[in-house]
């Protein structure tokens, strides 16, 4: 009797062990690569901005960003997060100057990003077409729903093509007042490389809307230019 009772404990350990490794998902399932985290992983960016206000002649520049995977930290909450050092230049010929200094973290379940001491729900993982959460759960900000689209799909930033990415949709507005046009595009094993911020109130001239003039607002994309890692 003993031996038939271990022989079944064996095979239900067996049944068990086998589910179980079946039933965890990869991280790759998961998403988590579409978020990578790395010390001494760096991304560089070009940056088109142009801001708007009525009776004055449209703000343009053009720049590049740096953000560099500094170091590690345990954050208040007690879990490992990452500095994210943040610098800035004219263009490639210039030097860098360090701008600001963010934290980030990837958990089982989401990937946040303090920026300007505000955090932000970037991802929420696992990521599937269709998903949304609201981004601004982790602050003061009002409810914002951000929406998963065009999952591991290819997409082309400046002369390179990325085959698998994810777009995140933050806000898709427009219409005669005002064009509020928000997203994040992500690549697997890279991260962000695409960020759009088309935020534009348009001019109601006598009571009318409609015209396309621009009252005030901002115009700012940023595209990959280059990554790796500096260690």
């Amino acid at each position: 009797m003993c031996k038939k009772i271990l022989f079944i404990v064996g095979v239900l350990m067996i049944f068990w062990g086998c589910n179980s490794s079946e039933e965890t998902p990869s991280p790759t399932r998961l998403g988590y690569d579409f978020y990578p985290l790395e010390v001494g992983q760096y991304a560089i960016y070009d940056v088109f901005e142009v801001k708007y206000q009525i009776y004055t002649k449209p703000d343009t520049h053009t720049y590049q960003i740096k953000e560099l995977v500094y170091d590690t930290i345990t954050d208040l909450t007690h879990e490992p997060a990452f500095i994210l050092y943040r610098y800035s230049r004219a263009n490639s010929s210039s030097a860098w100057s360090l701008d600001s200094a963010w934290l980030t973290k990837r958990t089982s379940y989401i990937a946040l990003r303090k920026e300007n001491n505000v955090d932000y729900v970037r991802l929420s993982f696992p990521l599937k077409e269709g998903l949304k959460w609201n981004g601004n759960q982790y602050n003061t900000y009002g409810e914002e729903m951000y929406e998963v689209s065009d999952f591991d799909q290819p997409y082309q930033v400046l002369d390179s093509t990325y085959d698998k990415t994810v777009t995140i949709l933050q806000r898709d507005e427009v219409n005669a007042v005002l064009k509020d046009r928000r997203m994040d595009v992500y690549a697997r094993n890279m991260g962000l490389i695409y960020k759009e911020r088309i935020q534009l109130t348009y001019l109601q001239d006598g009571g009318t809307v409609g015209n396309g003039d621009i009252d005030h607002g901002t115009y700012y994309i940023q595209k990959i230019r280059e990554f790796g890692n500096e260690r």
